[in-house]
């Protein structure tokens, strides 16, 4: 069993997290809509639900944090927004960006809630995680668990057994443009970054059907589900949405 060398993001003061999702806001939009040409797509009824809901998004960045919440207005009441991830020491250092950005003082500043390897039980990987949601938090969520160099991969269950645990409802989320991206090539204005938005997935319609399987292929065909969701989003969302500072 491995043994996680991180202190748990939740007792950091979410007052901090608050702040500097705040602070990150304005800047971190006005460079995506002039260097990326920023655009969302899709519907924005999740707007409407109240907090505790999950983003299910691919995942195709490490700035992958910023993109999905970036729709959400600057006075919303849905801030702060809560992350789940690895631990630092299990993310590939191939730039210098991901020593800056993936380390456990990071993690504490964003909400990030550690999902623990190796333990094999979602029930002590992801109890922390699944007591923030049902505290009227939202949570981002990346269900292949890894960037991902193919996104028909076969996306980890720990997003069902969230659902299954919470009976939150899911937001798909898909980031287009952002894989890969060089800085050169956004300090030239060569990339443009959309991001879609679906209408909510419930829990009575995720889990409809499956009584008859065990509980890990349940979780399996959940994920299976939700994934599918997030891939088909540019393909059926396409109609643009705006921003409401207010939502």
């Amino acid at each position: 069993m491995m043994k996680e060398h991180y202190t748990s993001a939740r007792f950091i003061p979410r007052f901090f997290s608050f702040v500097l999702q705040k602070l990150l806001w304005i800047p971190s939009r006005i460079f995506l809509h002039i260097f990326c040409h920023l655009t969302f797509y899709g519907s924005d009824t999740y707007k409407q639900l109240p907090k505790g809901v999950i983003f299910a998004a691919n995942h195709t960045n490490i700035f992958d944090f910023i993109f999905v919440p970036l729709h959400i207005g600057f006075f919303s009441r849905r801030h702060p927004i809560h992350y789940t991830g690895k631990a630092p020491h299990l993310f590939p250092r191939k730039t210098w960006l991901s020593y800056i950005f993936v380390n456990k003082f990071t993690f504490y500043l964003t909400s990030t809630h550690i999902a623990h390897r190796g333990l094999k039980n979602y029930s002590i990987s992801l109890k922390e995680h699944v007591e923030v949601i049902k505290e009227g938090n939202d949570m981002v969520i990346f269900p292949n668990g890894a960037i991902d160099i193919d996104e028909n991969q076969f996306p980890k269950g720990g997003i069902s057994y969230l659902v299954g645990k919470t009976k939150a409802p899911v937001v798909p989320v898909y980031i287009k443009g952002a894989f890969k991206v060089r800085l050169r090539d956004v300090l030239m204005r060569k990339v443009k970054i959309s991001i879609y938005y679906g209408e909510p997935l419930y829990y009575e319609d995720l889990f409809a059907d499956l009584e008859s399987y065990n509980e890990f292929d349940r979780y399996k065909i959940v994920a299976r589900k939700i994934m599918d969701e997030i891939l088909l989003l540019p393909h059926k969302n396409t109609q643009k949405i705006g921003i409401n500072l207010l939502s």
